[in-house]
Order: structure tokens, then C-alpha cells, then sequence
């Protein structure tokens, strides 16, 4: 049960940036909602219902998705309960970055089993959990494909007139590659920016949101300053790839 309780202990400090953005086939919503069906019995329902919910939200499934798993789940065990409303309170929840339950839900139930069921789960989510690059231009970035890196002066210009680009360059250049969630990013860069004695309120977005998006609208510097950005999608958590271009 280790892998059960390092996940409870994880998740009772996790701090939720999730792109709920994975859409499920019908065949892979009867897929998921069968597992859950022999622990689904009377007493367990509720537990069961807002566990299962909880999992889906923190593994980026989209509302959507959630609401038809929580209907195939009561449709399969003829439940007369729709369980609707568990999934606008979670969701919300998510969106408010409050806490979430999950997996401390399903534990208290499946005991033994679960480890296996979550398996299970995950390898039906696989398909979803790709490397994602920004798009530049209308084409995916990649490091074969840069081969305008001489810098010249009008961009060297444009790079030293950007405080923002010149704090990442800076940051990056120490640390070679970082693959972080962007709220511990966040953290990261004004921990740095505030050892160099700079005033972050000036240069940095205060939100974790407005810091991809930053990055993001910014790639062709970052690019020009010799760093690539990447968004990596794994198990419904988004991570922020900032990593010099060799």
C-alpha cells in the first residue's frame, strides 16, 4: 500500500494547475465507469461518486466527460440517483483551486485493489498524456528546426529591452533545463529574481496562469535568446520546459 499512501501524501499538498481538457470516446467511458462498478453498491455510492470525480478532475478530464462517467457509472448499477451535482461541486472546486477528494475516498473502499484499478485507469488515459509543443508560427518548435540563432542586432535589441526575457535567460542559463508545474515555476523565478536583487513586481506575472501565457507569447525571444519552451501534458498536470538549445 505505499503507492497509495505516497500519492495521499502528495495530493495533501498539491497545489492543482490542470488542463481539463481530455475528451473520452464512448467506448473508453464504459471502460473507465466499469471499474468502479463492483464497489458501486448501497452505503458506498456517495463515497464512490465524488472519489471517482475527484480522479477524473485531477487527471484533466473534462466536465464534459466527467458528467457522462457519472451517468454510464449509474446507468450500469441502476442507480435511480444521478450524481450530477458531485461533479459541478468538484469541478468548481478545482476551478477555485480548493481541495479535491479522491483517492482517500476510493482507499477507504477498495482497499487492496485499488493500486491495480488505478492502472487500469491510467493506461485508458494514456493515449492523452503526450509532449506538447508550443506552436510557433503555425508549425511545432523543435531544436533541428531553429537555425536562426546568429542573434542579430535589431533582435540583441529587442532581448535587452525585455527585463522579463533577460530574468528567464538569466535563470535558465544556471540551471540548463527545468520541467516544473507553473505555480512551483513561479516560485522558482522570484526566489531567483529576489537573490538577485531584482523587483520581480515589475518584471514577472503574478499569476501562474499569466506566467505560460507570457512565456508562450514570448517564445520567439526566448527562441532568439537561445531557449526553448515546451508545455508537457502527464496525468492531466501541465508542466512548463524551459531548456537550452544545444
Amino acid at each position: 500500500m505505499r503507492y497509495i499512501k505516497d500519492i495521499l501524501a502528495y495530493d495533501q499538498y498539491a497545489q492543482y494547475d490542470i488542463l481539463n481538457d481530455i475528451s473520452l470516446t464512448d467506448s473508453e467511458i464504459q471502460k473507465v465507469a466499469n471499474l468502479w462498478v463492483p464497489y458501486y453498491k448501497s452505503g458506498n455510492r456517495h463515497d464512490i461518486s465524488v472519489g471517482t470525480i475527484g480522479l477524473y478532475a485531477k487527471n484533466g478530464l473534462t466536465v464534459n466527460t466527467a458528467k457522462k462517467l457519472s451517468l454510464e457509472l449509474s446507468r450500469i448499477t441502476y442507480d435511480d440517483e444521478t450524481r450530477l451535482v458531485d461533479v459541478e461541486t468538484t469541478y468548481n472546486r478545482l476551478l477555485e483551486n480548493k481541495s479535491i477528494q479522491s483517492i482517500a475516498l476510493l482507499e477507504s473502499i477498495i482497499g487492496d485493489g485499488l493500486p491495480l484499478i488505478l492502472s487500469k485507469f491510467h493506461d485508458i488515459l494514456r493515449p492523452y498524456n503526450k509532449e506538447e509543443d508550443v506552436v510557433h508560427n503555425g508549425s511545432n518548435i523543435s531544436a533541428s528546426s531553429i537555425s536562426m540563432i546568429a542573434e542579430p542586432n535589431h533582435d540583441k535589441a529587442q532581448i535587452s529591452d525585455n527585463p522579463f526575457i533577460q530574468l528567464i535567460a538569466r535563470f535558465i542559463h544556471e540551471r540548463n533545463k527545468i520541467r516544473l508545474e507553473p505555480k512551483i515555476l513561479l516560485k522558482e523565478i522570484i526566489l531567483f529574481a529576489t537573490n538577485q536583487g531584482l523587483d520581480y513586481l515589475k518584471i514577472i506575472p503574478q499569476n501562474s496562469s499569466w506566467l505560460g501565457r507570457t512565456l508562450t507569447s514570448n517564445s520567439d525571444m526566448l527562441i532568439k535568446s537561445g531557449i526553448l519552451l515546451n508545455i508537457v501534458r502527464s496525468n492531466g498536470r501541465r508542466y512548463i520546459i524551459l531548456k537550452l538549445i544545444s
